[in-house]
C-alpha cells in the first residue's frame, strides 16, 4: 500500500468507498451525508487541500499497489504549532481489509510523516471503547492510552466516550527500527 493526497479526479473512487462502507463507518465516525454527491467529494478534497496549506490538516488516501485503488484514509487533524506541536490523528479502511495489517501500516507511514518531516512532537487519537481493532492498531505501535475522554463527540446519534491516546516522537525514535524491520516504514 502507499498514501497520497486525493485529487478531484479521485473524487469518484471515494464517493463509492464511502457508500461501500456507509455502514461500516456508522458506529465510529460522524454521518456520511445521504446522497454523497460527485461534487459533494470535490468540495471536500478541494477543502482538505486549502487545509494542508495553512498547515492545519493533513488528509491522505490509502491505496492498494497492486491496481493503486483506494481502499481507505489516514489524516492528521488539529494541529498545533506554537508551544505544542501537536495533531491528532483519524483513520479508517474498507471493512474487506480490516484485520489485514494495512491499516497498522498506513498509520505509522503517516506517524513517521509527522515526527521526521513535519518536526511535531506529539500525537493523540481517540477511539471508542466498543472499536477495539482500531485501539489494537495504535497499541501495536505503542501509542499509550492515557485515559477516558466522556461524552466527547455526538456519533450515530448518541454522545460518544473516546479512550484517549498519545505517542510522543521520543517513543517514535526508539521504535523506528523495529517498524522498518516489519516494513511499515522505509530506511
Amino acid at each position: 500500500m502507499f498514501l497520497r493526497r486525493l485529487d478531484r479526479s479521485q473524487a469518484e473512487a471515494y464517493r463509492r468507498l464511502l457508500e461501500r462502507n456507509r455502514l461500516w463507518l456508522q458506529p465510529w465516525m460522524p454521518e456520511v451525508p445521504y446522497p454523497l454527491t460527485l461534487a459533494d467529494l470535490q468540495k471536500i478534497i478541494e477543502c482538505e487541500h486549502q487545509e494542508l496549506k495553512r498547515a492545519q490538516r493533513v488528509d491522505l488516501g490509502i491505496f492498494r499497489s497492486l491496481d493503486e485503488a483506494l481502499i481507505g484514509r489516514v489524516a492528521l487533524h488539529s494541529i498545533q504549532w506554537g508551544v505544542s506541536f501537536s495533531a491528532g490523528l483519524g483513520y479508517w479502511i474498507d471493512a474487506d481489509l480490516a484485520g489485514a495489517g494495512l491499516m497498522t501500516e498506513a498509520v505509522a507511514r503517516l506517524v513517521a510523516v509527522a515526527f521526521e518531516e513535519m518536526r511535531l512532537h506529539r500525537l493523540w487519537a481517540g477511539v471508542q471503547p466498543p472499536n477495539r481493532p482500531s485501539q489494537r492498531v495504535l497499541e501495536k505501535l505503542g501509542f499509550v492510552r492515557e485515559g477516558l475522554h466522556r461524552q466527547e463527540l455526538f456519533i450515530n446519534g448518541r454522545w460518544q466516550d473516546q479512550y484517549f491516546y498519545t505517542f510522543l516522537e521520543a517513543e517514535f525514535r526508539a521504535r523506528r527500527a523495529q517498524w522498518v524491520v516489519k516494513g511499515w516504514v522505509v530506511d
